[in-house]
């Protein structure tokens, strides 16, 4: 009998869902209950700033890496803050691998798709791997994977089955620093009236992939969108294609094997569901409240962690809390 685990733990992060899922990390930086909205807003800019341009500057490092030019533009991104009066603009590299891009997108697409999931219900989170792998071999595992998944999908759990699945599937990929391997796998969010849908998608799966797979390493458990706990299932799902600071350290080596064989594809895809369109979807854009209403070209400065003002003056006057400090420390000394 094939065994497959059902995890039934709850997480330990409990925080309301749009507010969580749209930033990167906590503010524990900015606790004063007298600072604004907005202020809090470029707090927590500042905080995926300093991740995003530490990441960066190893990253160009990288020596022949076909994604050096989109790793620069990264080290650029919101590198000036204009400001005019109370309204501000930046440039963004909209690179995945950037914590302030992968912030705004993880916001896009958890409003884009979280009412549809919320609507439909009865929610399955979903984790299906294969066997870890060399860096030369990473590319073509996650084209493996997505081509068996849809082979799955059309050919056998429809076919056979009768089972369409609804929901969405993403492609990411670990680092083993001691094995220096990679272990691609899927994040799926699947919706069905039927726990039996989920056990046959597995099942089917390990027959598809019967002698590179670990039959330990799929999971599978039900979310439930009522409780705040379960939400962070979604915000694993759409946060990140690789988690770039581990506890092996960072190596921007490593990243740039993920980043660039999943160069070119959709990490995130939909299945039998639709986005919402963006302008049904509210945004609004936060004023500068917290400065003089002026005119400021606002340079970003890793060393202040903060963007200066060509008098020397701070705009967030952000500082890392010990916690964002250590893991600053392990990007700037990479393995």
């Amino acid at each position: 009998m094939t065994k497959i685990k059902v995890n039934t733990k709850q997480s330990k992060e409990s925080t309301a869902l749009l507010d969580k899922l749209a930033q990167l990390g906590t503010l524990s930086e900015s606790k004063a209950k007298d600072l604004s909205k907005s202020h809090k807003h470029f707090l927590k800019k500042s905080r995926k700033k300093a991740f995003s341009y530490g990441i960066a500057r190893h990253l160009v490092g990288v020596q022949d890496s076909a994604l050096h030019k989109a790793y620069v533009s990264t080290l650029y991104c919101n590198n000036i803050i204009l400001q005019d009066g109370p309204k501000a603009s930046t440039k963004y590299c909209k690179q995945r691998w950037c914590p302030i891009c992968n912030g705004i997108r993880t916001a896009d697409l958890i409003n884009g798709y979280y009412p549809t999931l919320k609507q439909l219900g009865n929610l399955y989170f979903v984790t299906l791997t294969k066997q870890s792998v060399k860096a030369n071999d990473l590319k073509q595992t996650f084209k493996v994977m997505r081509n068996g998944l849809r082979h799955i999908q059309h050919n056998t759990l429809r076919k056979k089955h009768g089972i369409k699945l609804i929901g969405i599937r993403k492609v990411e990929s670990n680092y083993n620093a001691n094995e220096e391997t990679f272990n691609p796998h899927m994040h799926l969010v699947l919706s069905t009236d039927n726990i039996h849908d989920v056990y046959t998608l597995i099942y089917e799966w390990l027959n598809y992939f019967p002698d590179t797979t670990d039959r330990d390493g799929q999971h599978m458990r039900p979310i439930d969108l009522e409780n705040e706990d379960d939400n962070s299932y979604l915000l694993e799902l759409f946060k990140y294609a690789s988690k770039t600071v581990t506890k092996d350290g960072f190596s921007p080596e490593a990243q740039d094997v993920i980043y660039t064989a999943l160069k070119g594809s959709r990490a995130i895809q939909p299945m039998g569901i639709k986005k919402i369109p963006k302008e049904e979807r509210k945004h609004v854009d936060l004023p500068i409240d917290f400065q003089p209403m002026k005119t400021e070209i606002w340079e970003y400065n890793y060393t202040a962690k903060d963007w200066i003002a060509s008098d020397g003056k701070n705009f967030t006057g952000y500082k890392p809390d010990a916690k964002t400090k250590k893991l600053l420390k392990r990007i700037d000394n990479p393995i």
